[in-house]
This record gives C-alpha cells, structure tokens and sequence, in this order.
C-alpha cells in the first residue's frame, strides 16, 4: 500500500511542479525595507485604519513572475483567483489561484485576444502591446472581465469560465471615428453603471524611441484622452467613448470615489519625456471641470533614496473607503486623503509597483517581477470579521483537548511547506495594514513569518467533534499538504 502512495506522490509532485509557473521567492522582498511616513495627523488617523501597527508591516509575495513588468490585479469571483497582466514582454494574461496558491497562465498573447494586429510598428518591436487594465462587475455583464488592450488599441469584454476569442465583446475602439491611441487603465462607477478609461500613447511606444516626442507622432488622434463608457451602450453595441478630458500629457490610473462625486486620474508623464507624477481631481457632477491637483512634488516625501526604484512612478489606484485612496506612487503606495483631497502618508517600499486591488483584508499588488500582498490590520479593517472563513478558521469544538496524529502531521507539514516557500524564488505579494511630520515608522523585520500565509493554512489546524480518529478528507488533507511541500522542496 505505502508503495502505491509513494508511487503516487510522486506522480503529483511532477505535476503540481509543472503547474506552478512563478513560484513566490519571499527573498526578492529581503530588501525592500517597508516603512510608514506620515504627513499630518490627519494622516496618522486614516493610516491607523489601514495599518495597527506601523512598524510590523506583512508583506507576502504569492508570485515571482521574473523579468515580466505585471500590472491590473482584479479578483474573480468564477475563478476563486487573482488574474493579473503583463503590459510588455510575452503580453500574457496570469491566474493565481487562491486554492492552489499557483500561478499559470490564463491567456496566451492577450494582447492581441480576439483580434488581429496590424498596427504602425512591427509587433515584435512594440514596447507594450499586451493587456493592460482590467476591471469586473459593469452592470448587465457583471461576471465578464473587462480589459484594455494595448495592441488593438480598444477595450474589450469576456467571459473568463469559458475564455473563447470568437465571443469578445468590443466596448470601445474609436473617437469620432478614428482609432484610440492604446487604453490604459479601466475603473467603474460606484454604481457600476459606466467606466473609465484611460488612454496614453504608452502602447505606441517603439524599441529604440528617443522621447514621447516621437511616440506622440504615431498617434492617429493627436491627444491623450480621458473616457466614459455607459452600460447601456454597450447593450446597444455603440464602441464610441465619451471624452472627459484631453488635458493631460499622460494620464494612467484612475478611480471614483465612492460618492460619485470624484474622477481621480494620475499622471505619469510630460511629453517631453520627463516623469511628472501628480493626480488631476475632477468633479463629476459639474460636468468634470478639473477641482485640483494634488502634486507629489510638492510633499515633503523623497523617492529613490537608495537608488533601489529609479522611476518616479504614479499609477494604479484604489479606493479603500469614504477617506482613503491607495495609489501606486513613487517609492511605494501613496495614501490620499479624500475628504480635504490631499497626500497625508505614504506606505514606503523599495520595489516599483504598478497597481493594486483591496480584497478583505489584503491588498493585492503588481510590480517588476512579483505579485504581493499587503495585510491590512487597522481599525477600519477588524471592526468586525472581514470574512465567514476568517471568524470560522479560527474556530474549536468540544474535543479540541487533544490534538489527533493526523492533525499533528498537517501541522508539520504546513510549517514545512511554508518553510520551503519562505526558500523558493519568484515574487507577487501582499502587504499587511496594522496602523500613526514626515513620522517614519520603520518595522524590525520587513516580513512577518509568525502567522500562516493563507486561510487555509490558518484552518488546516482546526479539528471537530469526531477527532479521536483521522477521517478521510483529513488524510486527504495531510497527503496534499505532504505533496505541496515535497514540490516546493524540489523546484
């Protein structure tokens, strides 16, 4: 019999090794030194609902896509998995999924999905021509993802339980008739009855460009757009777009603020090829006229102090609640106030980020060759339990006394599979809140190992009423946990 098993794990430690593209490589955040700055009291109270303790910052990264520059992580729910994009390089589409903790890819040359190229620029000589922003939940598609695509120059629709390129629905590829420049990054409404789009020249871009100057050439609109798209015309298949704006040199990230009062768009660059980052506030309800602009310069926050992220980056964006904005920002994650509209603190990272995406207690983020998260922890977070699973894994029941063999053995095998984790190599990851002038709050030790990475690994301690013998869904449990880690061990 134990022949058999072994046999077997074997057989699914090739294939669970196979399957796990870009295993997490916890090292690569070794040097990243997270740290919270603080503008202002104002700042110190919106940082305390993020983070409860400034100086124990979790960062834990899920994915090391090597050499790939990932952007626009959005959760779908079909899926149970963060799907995320590679703008450049391959310009594939990437699932990690939650159950697994895998990633693979999800869609080949998604870029270019659904469509054919045939753009100004030899394909293999384009910068960026793969996927870019994504978003999900429009209203009457609310389980279609909705993604920019910088190749093809629109944005499109798709079903991700059953990916198919004969069923794309084209949301927006034109601007009175003439093709958009390469649609950036995408956000919803609060209502989810429009998007927004943004859509730079950054898609135009060729190896060997010597500025914007000459990208800006290849643009067929002459401008660098703002846009809304209704539910409704897409229901009535118009693929025209409303513009918002045509003011910015390269507008990037945006979000809406939760009262539909605010459309916030970052800047990333000047046409003359210096990066200028600052964020454009318009209101909404006064037709977008431009209400301020809150200018990064102008803070007293330094960016690239160790040489380690030379790009003074603004980009993605999310909103956190009523008075919080996390955008992606040079050195880190920049946090907006939303009521007085201004930059009160700053999560500070040495890794170039790209975008972001809040799902319960964790912040999902992109950049240059991880995906990671970050554990939120304040006061705004565990008011209440942020999830069934959360407030149930950590529950007992009458024979808890103790501990049966099988329990016992998932027990190590859990703390084996996360100290191989802790060994491999490949980055995404998350970032944990606990928060409270610039008050920098540098944490002892950048990641925290002390907990369990994962809700699962928290639960595969629990037991139940009938414990005095392993059933088996729990040798079930400990023969996967075994295979988990026998394959993190040797890749």
């Amino acid at each position: 019999m134990w022949n058999t098993i072994l046999f077997a794990i074997c057989c699914s430690v090739a294939l669970l090794n196979a399957a796990d593209l870009y295993p997490p490589n916890q090292a690569n955040a070794a040097n990243w030194n997270p740290k919270i700055e603080v503008l202002s009291d104002r700042g110190t109270a919106l940082l305390e609902q993020l983070f409860a303790d400034f100086t124990n910052i979790d960062i834990q990264i899920v994915s090391s896509p090597t050499d790939i520059w990932t952007e626009s992580p959005i959760y779908v729910d079909s899926l149970n998995s963060i799907i995320f994009s590679a703008p450049g390089g391959d310009g594939k589409l990437y699932r990690y999924d939650l159950d697994a903790e895998e990633t693979s890819i999800f869609i080949e040359s998604a870029g270019v999905f659904g469509g054919t190229y045939d753009g100004a620029i030899p394909f293999a000589e384009c910068k960026e021509c793969g996927p870019n922003g994504m978003t999900i939940g429009l209203q009457g598609y609310e389980d279609y993802v909705i993604m920019n695509q910088l190749a093809l120059a629109r944005v499109i629709a798709f079903d991700p339980s059953s990916v198919d390129a004969n069923n794309v629905i084209v949301i927006a590829d034109n601007y009175n008739g003439t093709i958009l420049n390469s649609p950036n990054d995408i956000t919803l409404s609060p209502d989810k009855d429009a998007l927004y789009f943004t859509d730079p020249i950054f898609g135009l871009q060729r190896d060997g460009d010597s500025s914007l100057v000459e990208t800006f050439a290849r643009s067929a609109l002459g401008f660098q757009g703002v846009y809304r798209v209704d539910y409704q015309d897409v229901v009535d298949g118009i693929t025209e777009p409303v513009l918002i704006t045509d003011g910015m040199d390269g507008p990037n990230g945006l979000a809406v603020t939760n009262d539909n009062e605010y459309l916030i768009v970052s800047n990333t660059a000047e046409m003359s090829g210096e990066l200028v980052p600052f964020w454009n506030v318009y209101a909404i309800q006064s037709d977008y006229a431009l209400q301020t602009s809150i200018d990064f310069a102008s803070y007293n926050l330094s960016f690239n102090a160790t040489n380690a992220v030379p790009i003074p980056l603004c980009d993605g964006m999310e909103v956190f609640n009523d008075e919080i904005l996390l955008a992606a920002c040079p050195n880190g994650l920049c946090v907006i106030d939303l009521t007085n509209l201004e930059l009160v603190g700053r999560l500070t990272l040495n890794q170039l980020i790209s975008n972001l995406y809040i799902v319960d207690d964790l912040v999902y983020v992109t950049s240059a060759g991880n995906v990671f998260t970050i554990q939120l922890t304040g006061s705004a977070v565990f008011d209440e339990p942020t999830s069934t699973e959360a407030a149930e894994s950590t529950a007992t029941t009458e024979d808890d006394d103790q501990p049966d063999s099988a329990c016992t053995i998932i027990a190590y095998v859990a703390f084996v599979a996360a100290a191989c984790n802790f060994m491999s190599a490949g980055n995404v990851f998350t970032i944990q809140l606990t928060g409270s002038a610039v008050d920098i709050y540098e944490p002892s030790s950048t990641v925290d190992f002390d907990e369990p990475t994962s809700t699962e690994a928290a639960g595969s301690t629990a037991t139940t009423e009938d414990d005095d013998q392993p059933d088996s869904a729990c040798t079930i449990i400990a023969y996967v946990a075994f295979v988990a880690a026998a394959c993190n061990f040797m890749a």
